[in-house]
């Protein structure tokens, strides 16, 4: 009787880590960084529908380093990382990096709600998994997913997991 409890425990355990797993797929804090050499070779061309504008071209930051956050709605670690982002900003007095995110949320409509909720003051952006490959980004495989961009509109960093602010900092001091 006891090896039977002992095996329903064990089965309880497995099914609520399943659970977790499960919950936290495509939510990524903990993959190693990766450079993007594809894209390095040209400039970023993307243009997408705002939020808060009709659309928005990250062409429009050339001359300006910029992160550029793919992130979903229902993901906590991109709220995170919203946060951690604004600050590294704030770190630099003059020649701040710009910051747009780009939600690949399926369904758009609660977009705007989610922005004007977390009052964000930079662009926010949606993409189609379309509109990535037609820009050469591809699909992107886990949220949140950072992008780093130079002065020059090339991509030079594409990570895929939660960073700190300091890192944020170091990162945007290489560009």
């Amino acid at each position: 009787m006891a090896a039977m409890k002992k095996h329903n425990f064990y089965k309880c355990i497995v099914f609520f880590w399943l659970i977790i797993l499960i919950s936290l797929n495509g939510c990524s804090t903990d993959r190693p960084s990766q450079t993007l050499p594809v894209l390095k070779k040209r400039a970023l061309v993307l243009t997408l529908p705002s939020v808060k504008e009709r659309s928005f071209s990250l062409h429009s930051l050339r001359g300006k380093r910029t992160f550029v956050l793919f992130f979903a709605t229902w993901c906590r670690p991109c709220q995170i990382l919203f946060n951690r982002l604004l600050r590294a900003r704030a770190f630099f007095e003059k020649d701040k990096p710009e910051i747009v995110a780009i939600s690949v949320d399926q369904d758009p409509r609660f977009l705007k709600v989610f922005v004007e909720t977390l009052n964000l003051p930079f662009p926010v952006l949606h993409a189609t998994p379309e509109a990535l490959h037609s820009a050469g980004i591809g699909r992107i495989q886990s949220v949140p997913t950072l992008l780093l961009i130079d002065k020059q509109g090339f991509p030079r960093a594409f990570i895929s997991h939660l960073l700190s602010t300091r890192e944020l900092v170091e990162l945007i001091k290489r560009l």
